[in-house]
């Protein structure tokens, strides 16, 4: 009995609700047949190519610069200044006639005014002079001057109070001389 009550609750429970026009005896029902699935072959996964970007690397010196574009990035390298590129590596700033030059889809790793942020002694001067302005929104870096220009106020840094700061030189912006002390005696004013 239990077998032949719980076959009639799975009939009801797939029964159709009533008033629908659903008729299941066995004589209409059809088999639908299967439709073929046509697996993709190697062919048809394979994407269209984008248009390989053109870097030219005519203002550099540095063959790691092409090696990156190429093996790593796959951009296609041009020298020839009168090739139509999309990227252009210089290893300084550009001129204003190159950059008026440009299409709008053209790239540049450099732009104008750059020197003021990527030079570290323009980059002092500049957060100096807007923390002049703006004292707590600009209060994350430590003080800094631009010697031989700022000594004097340099100097009543230490003197105010014992601070511990370091001095670097700025004769380029890729400097690899550094001069630290904790004294002022022991830094040069001259240079």
């Amino acid at each position: 009995k239990d077998i032949i009550s719980s076959e009639a609750e799975e009939e009801e429970s797939h029964s159709e609700p009533e008033g629908s026009d659903v008729n299941h005896s066995d004589e209409e029902v059809k088999e639908v047949p299967k439709k073929k699935i046509k697996k993709k072959t190697k062919k048809d996964q394979k994407k269209p190519k984008k248009p390989r970007i053109t870097v030219n690397i005519y203002c550099t010196q540095y063959e790691v610069i092409r090696e990156v574009m190429k093996k790593s990035f796959r951009y296609k390298v041009s020298i020839d200044q009168e090739v139509e590129w999309d990227l252009f590596w210089a290893d300084t700033g550009v001129t204003s006639e190159m950059l008026s030059r440009m299409k709008k889809f053209q790239k540049i790793n450099h732009y104008p005014g750059m020197s003021c942020l990527a030079r570290k002694n323009n980059l002092g001067k500049n957060l100096m002079r807007i923390r002049k302005e703006y004292k707590k929104d600009y209060n994350f870096f430590p003080p800094t001057w631009l010697l031989p220009y700022e000594w004097n106020e340099f100097k009543a840094q230490f003197t105010q109070k014992k601070v511990q700061n370091f001095y670097r030189q700025t004769r380029s912006s890729q400097s690899r001389k550094r001069n630290f002390s904790n004294s002022l005696m022991g830094i040069n004013k001259s240079k």
